[in-house]
């Protein structure tokens, strides 16, 4: 999943939220007309949030898993429209999650003193689940970076396993203050551990996330950020240590774009080594915030549709005095009609700045993948020059929604590097559908490896809180069963298990460990 900041949340959030903090078991089982709540046991009162005297396991920042419970049992982790347990036969689910997705917290509400449930979102699921059916905090989100630290008397080694515990398998060397990768998190329930699947420079495999420092603002090489546009001037040094009068060997002004040479770790601080203008020296890591799409970087242009206010009840036409229109055509049919030739487009502007009546020079039709050609930050808020319909200007941050790697139309390479599942039963699955697949389960085939796919078409879906995205492609393969009478498969992957040939050439390989 893609990160984005700054990115709306949609109406199902605040609906959710408001269902949350309303989530009532009373004599009206239904009081915001939304859901149906079961009125067993009867209250008058919300379901409340725990106290700060008696809190909860986690609290709403905290990034969750489900993991998949010891010794089996249901296929996925299945969520409730109800605060309640699981029924026999999971009746009552009203969607799931992949075990071991990464959940994030809308509401904790207590039920009685021993039980606690949580309504979370997983890409664009919304439901309850019981405390003692998650694990958590996550440290390390997907797709963060962090950087490996030393234990003992290791030396320079980072070991890691190749396998997800608690199933053996040989190790991988990584380096000891190495930057690596965060592809996927997983849960132990029987000791309580969360592992990090982590790329390094040996391969990838799993490791205990307190082994792990971070997460990073920024890649601890050719990373491209700014210093915060609004903090102080960051000291620049000559060692990876605390400014002091001695090592400071200049500054760099907010709003100054940096680039990453190195990293170091002294204590809980992070220091980078970067190149500011001219000057090239030490700087810690809260000076410093990153720049998510770097000039001539490929982006998706999307406008969010407007809301539609709902008619009001009883409302009656002015010329007819009914709810008809005039020349007998459907209401309905004529308002959806409307609305469907609206376009929706992003305004561009001659400078970086919020687009008014009066500065407005081009419009850019949502769903458009550009190039960018600059980016800068005022006042806090990041603008990016395009180029789009002929024209060339500046689109606000929240209408460049997130970045793509490869144009429809184009031609990449099936890798092991985006191979899913274990051991025999890794490969490149594709799905019918553009979703999340960790394992061959609900594929609809495997692409063979090392030949070439032709993308026809891309489909970015949200995650249920607006707080990120992932980028599907639609793609033709040849298929990894010769003796299939079907040579050639169509379907969906996440744009994380597709690479580009610069990726292919400077990455090793995820030893088929990936998900998406």
């Amino acid at each position: 999943m893609l990160r984005k900041s700054q990115l709306s949340r949609p109406l199902l959030v605040i609906i959710a939220l408001l269902m949350a903090a309303l989530a009532c078991y009373s004599d009206d089982p239904d009081p915001l007309g939304i859901f149906e709540f079961t009125p067993v046991p009867p209250t008058g009162t919300p379901l409340p949030a725990p106290s700060a005297s008696d809190p909860a396991k986690y609290v709403l920042s905290d990034l969750l898993l489900c993991p998949r419970p010891t010794g089996g049992g249901a296929s996925q982790c299945f969520v409730t429209n109800n605060p309640e347990d699981l029924s026999a036969g999971v009746i009552n689910a009203s969607g799931s999650c992949e075990y071991d997705t990464e959940l994030e917290v809308l509401y904790i509400g207590r039920l009685n003193p021993e039980t606690i449930y949580y309504l979370i979102a997983c890409g664009g699921t919304v439901g309850w689940v019981n405390e003692n059916r998650l694990m958590g905090p996550v440290r390390f989100p997907r797709g963060e970076s962090a950087l490996t630290t030393a234990e003992g008397a290791e030396g320079d080694l980072f070991p890691i396993s190749s396998q997800k515990p608690p199933t053996p398998g040989p190790k991988i060397n990584c380096q000891v203050n190495e930057v690596v990768e965060v592809l996927e998190s997983a849960g132990d329930p029987q000791t309580g551990q969360i592992w990090n699947l982590i790329r390094c420079s040996g391969g990838a495999g799993w490791v205990e996330q307190e082994r792990l420092f971070g997460p990073l603002p920024l890649p601890g090489t050719g990373g491209l950020g700014m210093i915060r546009p609004d903090g102080e001037t960051a000291p620049v040094t000559n060692a990876p240590e605390a400014p002091t009068t001695d090592n400071t060997i200049g500054e760099c002004a907010p709003n100054t774009v940096i680039t990453t040479n190195n990293i170091q770790r002294l204590g809980d601080t992070a220091f980078y080594n970067l190149t500011c203008g001219d000057l090239q020296g030490w700087v810690e890591d809260t000076y410093l915030i990153e720049i998510l799409y770097r000039p001539d970087s490929l982006v998706l242009i999307e406008v969010p549709k407007p809301a539609t206010p709902a008619p009001a009840v009883g409302a009656e036409s002015s010329d007819t005095g009914d709810t008809g229109t005039t020349d007998g055509t459907d209401a309905t049919d004529a308002t959806a009609t409307a609305e469907a030739v609206v376009p929706l487009t992003a305004p561009m502007t001659e400078n970086p700045e919020f687009a008014t009546d009066s500065n407005v020079i081009g419009e850019c039709p949502t769903d458009t993948i550009v190039q960018l050609k600059q980016t800068t930050l005022v006042t806090g808020e990041f603008f990016y020059q395009i180029e789009c319909a002929d024209k060339t200007g500046w689109v606000y941050n929240d209408y460049v929604l997130t970045g793509v790697k490869f144009f429809v139309g184009t031609d990449v390479q099936i890798s092991e590097k985006g191979f899913i599942g274990d051991g025999p039963n890794a490969g490149f699955y594709i799905k019918d559908e553009a979703g999340y697949l960790g394992s061959n389960r609900g594929s609809s085939g495997a692409c063979k490896v090392d030949t070439t796919a032709h993308i026809l078409t891309i489909e970015v879906n949200p995650d249920a809180t607006g707080g990120g995205v992932t980028v599907y492609y639609q793609l033709t393969c040849e298929n990894a069963d010769e003796a299939s009478d079907t040579p050639e498969l169509t379907g969906w992957v996440s744009q994380e298990r597709l690479f580009t040939t610069e990726e292919l050439q400077s990455e090793p390989a995820t030893n088929g460990l990936i998900g998406g």
